[in-house]
């Protein structure tokens, strides 16, 4: 059997014994095969906590996991790559909150690390090219264009044209 069908058995097992429904539902809910992406999209979701102190720890937990190059780390980053990556839990988890924090770590990591987050250079542009959430984007765009800048990556001409506008507005810029 693979790890999806002793999840299910296991929740099914609890759910059967507890006394009051759950708070948040696990249906539909795939777990990794790989513990390297179980301990990634862990992390991920747990960014994406209420509790800013759990998004806290994990933000700081991915960048030692990354410092080290733990293979987790890199599934960790590689969960930039979907809009709605796959996660260990429904809402309440707040997804922006998670892409967002992920895309800071993945800045910070780039400080000590480029060649780390370059790896993730195709991911993060079309994350950007997808997204609509401003705060992402900026935090994307800056990533990238710093990395061109120090060499990390060589960004393509029409990329960087597209980066240089993002976020940008059209508009002069009034007196």
């Amino acid at each position: 059997a693979n790890r999806n069908a002793l999840l299910a058995e296991l929740l099914d097992r609890l759910d059967a014994r507890m006394t009051r429904p759950a708070s948040v539902p696990m249906i539909n809910v795939s777990a990794p095969e790989e513990v390297d992406e179980s301990v990634g999209r862990l992390l991920f979701t747990a960014m994406g906590d209420i509790d800013v102190g759990i998004r806290w720890r994990a933000a700081h937990a991915g960048l030692r996991l990354l410092r080290v190059e733990d293979p987790a780390g890199r599934a960790l980053a590689a969960c930039i790559a979907s809009i709605r990556a796959p996660s260990f839990a429904l809402p309440p988890v707040y997804h922006y909150a998670a892409a967002e924090q992920l895309m800071i770590l993945l800045q910070r990591a780039a400080l000590e690390r480029p060649d780390l987050v370059a790896e993730q250079a195709p991911a993060i542009l079309a994350r950007l090219r997808e997204d609509p959430h401003v705060n992402i984007r900026e935090i994307g765009r800056a990533l990238l264009l710093d990395l061109d800048r120090r060499g990390a990556i060589a960004l393509d001409p029409n990329d960087r044209a597209w980066l240089d506008t993002l976020n940008r507005s059209r508009f002069p810029k009034v007196k």
